[in-house]
């Protein structure tokens, strides 16, 4: 789980759930490299500090996160539905206004012999499309899909030791042979992957025996662990032409996008998606801005920031999933004569910024990832909102107004931090002693004067259709 992600869920007030199932046990401080003459190619340093002043990189199991999700949806009133499958949706178009109008019909997937309701149907102004890679909704509005030819399968093999305490180095062996990958599954969890080779079936792959056999090699065996899951999982590289159909229809995480998980990004971009959508939906339906420039901005962002990761992605499984000896020894070689170049230094962070034509002020730094440490941490500020952060107080009452419409709130930098976020904002934009930040933590611009304060909540206003 990378270090936004942390971020997000801890505005959303789940640190609680951060600290008890994304804990670093078993998670060693670095992610090596190794090429197929047993070498270190390059390395993830994970125990970083990230920016957002997370670990730059942590390990979670997903199916107790997403329970961890429902129970604190739940807690806030939010209907969480379980065992339903959606079926069709109707679409109308509203006389009075000419906006989209969608009534979604469910059925359950589970039978039961209990009088349950069998069917449902929710009614709704927004359609998001979060259930995966089989998507109906992607299918049903006609959104085109772009392949980039990345394909591989491979068995994944979640175990749980009985002793969890030992923590095994993470390694990608880039080995021709036999491309495998030695990760954490999570707390109490540990995660080995097997990349299927041309003459191997999926059912030799996930017998037993098979599982065993892989499991040896690493002094596995039925006496000191239990294998929670085998599944062989297509690795593909997926992504959709648009991610709003123009109307009120959004698709979002594996129903948008499905990437090699290499750099493990597959689920993070799945939360920036919804962050990103999020807070767009809430001042739309608040009043606070136009449908068109906020839901435009959404599809144009996600789909180049998802571009740019599955096309780093596939660079980075290349190395990996050559099972040609030959090319595979080129490959390693380039790799690893790099690596020593830069002084043996780890691999580095992934965070790349927004696309240019985004909702934000490239000109005045914005599109990168605001820092965050000590009291500007998320779980100190739960809730998505606009934040001006500055090195000094602002006092000015008619830019504290003009926040204010916005449902923005004014953070001033800890005195122990002045240092670290004056040479942050110069790196972005030299002179700087104010940051706009969008909901999802995303920098609009930076402000180096009152002036420029001024202007960057003008030009706000203007990209919200509401000047």
């Amino acid at each position: 789980m990378a270090e936004d992600t942390q971020h997000l869920l801890a505005t959303a007030g789940m640190s609680v759930e951060l600290d008890r199932h994304v804990g670093e046990i078993g998670q060693p401080d670095k992610f090596i490299w190794k090429g197929c003459d047993g070498k270190t190619m390059t390395y993830l340093d994970m125990a970083a500090e990230g920016l957002c002043g997370y670990r730059s990189t942590t390990c979670f199991s997903q199916p107790t996160l997403e329970s961890a999700l429902a129970l604190r949806c739940e807690s806030y009133g939010i209907p969480v539905y379980r065992d339903w499958q959606l079926e069709s949706v109707d679409e109308k178009t509203n006389s009075a206004n000419q906006t989209k109008e969608y009534t979604a019909h469910f059925a359950r997937y589970k039978k039961t012999e209990r009088p349950y309701q069998t069917s449902l149907e929710v009614e709704a102004e927004y359609l998001v499309s979060a259930e995966g890679c089989n998507s109906m909704i992607r299918e049903m509005f006609g959104f085109k899909e772009i392949d980039y030819g990345f394909t591989y399968d491979w068995l994944v093999i979640d175990v749980l030791p009985n002793d969890p305490t030992p923590r095994p180095d993470w390694l990608q062996l880039c080995n021709p042979h036999r491309p495998t990958t030695l990760v954490s599954g999570g707390p109490r969890r540990h995660r080995w992957e097997f990349m299927r080779l041309p003459h191997e079936t999926i059912d030799h792959l996930t017998n037993p025996d098979t599982v065993w056999s892989f499991l040896k090699e690493f002094h596995l065996d039925p006496t000191n662990c239990e294998v929670e899951r085998a599944v062989v999982y297509t690795f593909c590289s997926l992504n959709a032409e648009k991610y709003w159909d123009g109307g009120g229809v959004f698709l979002i995480g594996d129903a948008a996008h499905r990437m090699p998980p290499f750099i493990g990004q597959g689920a993070n971009s799945g939360f920036r998606d919804a962050a990103a959508l999020a807070w767009r939906l809430a001042m739309v339906i608040k009043g606070q801005a136009e449908p068109y420039p906020l839901f435009s901005s959404f599809s144009l962002e996600r789909r180049a920031h998802v571009d740019f990761i599955i096309r780093s992605a596939i660079a980075l499984g290349e190395p990996i999933c050559q099972a040609d000896p030959e090319k595979a020894k080129i490959q390693h070689a380039k790799m690893r004569k790099h690596y020593v170049a830069t002084g043996r230094k780890p691999y580095p962070a992934f965070r790349p910024p927004l696309a240019k034509g985004g909702l934000f002020l490239q000109e005045y730094g914005g599109g990168v990832m605001c820092m965050r440490r000590g009291r500007l941490m998320s779980r100190h500020h739960q809730g998505a909102s606009w934040h001006l952060i500055s090195l000094d107080p602002l006092e000015d009452k008619a830019i504290l107004n003009r926040l204010e419409e916005i449902d923005g709130h004014a953070l001033v930098v800890e005195s122990d931090h002045q240092r670290e976020y004056q040479a942050w904002m110069d790196e972005s934009r030299a002179g700087s002693v104010v940051v706009l930040v969008r909901p999802d933590n995303y920098v609009y611009g930076f402000a180096k004067d009152k002036v420029d304060i001024s202007l960057l909540l003008e030009e706000l206003q203007v990209a919200l259709g509401r000047a």
